[in-house]
């Protein structure tokens, strides 16, 4: 295996760029170590879960109900984060990503950029990409009936 993208044959290339690539670029690659960090970016599991996933892209309704509350928590650090300067994501710039993604929901009443990044974990979706849309959405206020573009990865 020469790339990191050989390590998921099954991943379109669109999840692996907006998801993993972004990681690899900040700490390097290869993965220097299976740290307590990379450990947290896969949601405490082995690369070889990620690696079996099949991708679909759908539109993803969006309520708490179907949120896995791994991902309503992170959700909340980030708005958190955002609204009292408490530092509970590790994101260099949380802040400014969900104040951005706040304006642009209001004045296009759709998430900002790529797809929602989630596999489907105990009959909940759990979102790896798209906290900080997320946050801005429901601190907005999420609309009924609200759907936006994901990817999910499902066994």
């Amino acid at each position: 295996m020469n790339t990191a993208k050989d390590l998921f044959p099954r991943m379109p290339q669109a999840v692996f760029d907006a998801w993993i690539q972004p990681e690899i670029d900040a700490v390097g690659w290869p993965f220097p170590s299976w740290t307590d960090n990379w450990a947290a970016f896969f949601c405490d599991l082995p690369l070889s879960y990620w690696a079996a996933l099949e991708w679909t892209l759908y539109d993803a309704p969006i309520s708490q109900q179907i949120l896995h509350n791994d991902t309503l928590i992170r959700i909340d650090r980030v708005r958190i984060t955002a609204t009292t300067h408490a530092r509970l994501t590790n994101v260099q710039n949380s802040s400014e990503r969900f104040w951005a993604s706040t304006k642009f929901i209001r004045q296009h009443r759709q998430l900002p950029g790529s797809p929602l990044i989630a596999d489907s974990f105990q009959n909940r979706l759990r979102v790896v990409d798209g906290h900080h849309r997320l946050a801005a959405l429901f601190h907005i206020g999420v609309p009924i009936g609200f759907e936006t573009p994901a990817w999910l990865g499902s066994t």
